[in-house]
């Protein structure tokens, strides 16, 4: 039984592993390819992460489609909301990345008023201890959050991890894929070709949008 169990242990680490390389591969690789004040750009106007992948980054999906296709499609419900923003959170901490701060939106706090996400005035999802008590579990989001932000964020997720497992690809984002390729070639004919060109660019015309 004991050795049963030590297998069954292993498996699930093994699993739990594998997902995380998944989760990086297909998410965070598309994301990093944004700096900070892009993601905020990119959070306002609902932007599709799944076909930027597909455009940006295909070898990162591609290696993520072959760990899935080894693994199987069970593990794909390892990947929760509260697991890859504690995931994003880790990577940005490790990269000194803003990104969680971003997606998660915490309201600012005057010096009199304590931040809804913050427990004895620690910061918003670590975890917190009060005196002479155990550790106050993480919260994933963290309380406070700007859910609208959260859940961009999470159906993202769930658009990039249903690829990687199953190759689905929404009607949603076939056409958004369709339109950025053809503003991307309009782009290259006007000699704009890096993707921080392209990120300013895109950016100014979503400014003059907002303008008119």
């Amino acid at each position: 039984m004991e050795s049963l169990q030590n297998a069954l242990s292993h498996g699930l680490a093994i699993a739990g592993r594998v997902s995380w390389k998944i989760f990086q591969s297909a998410i965070l690789k598309v994301l990093f390819l944004m700096d900070e004040e892009h993601l905020k750009m990119a959070i306002e106007q609902d932007v599709d992460l799944l076909p930027l992948a597909l455009i940006y980054a295909p070898k990162g999906l591609e290696t993520a489609r072959q760990i899935a296709g080894r693994m199987g499609g069970s593990y794909e419900h390892k990947i929760t909301l509260e697991n890859s923003l504690k995931w994003l959170r880790e990577q940005c901490q490790s990269r000194k990345k803003g990104y969680y701060d971003i997606i998660v939106n915490l309201p600012q706090s005057n010096p009199d008023t304590p931040n809804p996400g913050d427990v004895l005035g620690s910061n918003p999802g670590d975890r917190t201890t009060s005196a002479g008590s155990n550790p106050i579990p993480e919260v994933f989001p963290p309380p406070g959050a700007d859910m609208k932000s959260v859940m961009w964020f999470w159906n993202n997720v769930q658009r990039l991890t249903r690829f990687v497992f199953h190759g689905e690809v929404p009607a949603s984002s076939r056409k958004w894929g369709v339109e950025h390729l053809r503003w991307l070639a309009l782009q290259q004919k006007q000699g704009r070709t890096e993707l921080d060109e392209l990120l300013e660019q895109g950016k100014k015309e979503v400014e003059e949008r907002k303008q008119n």
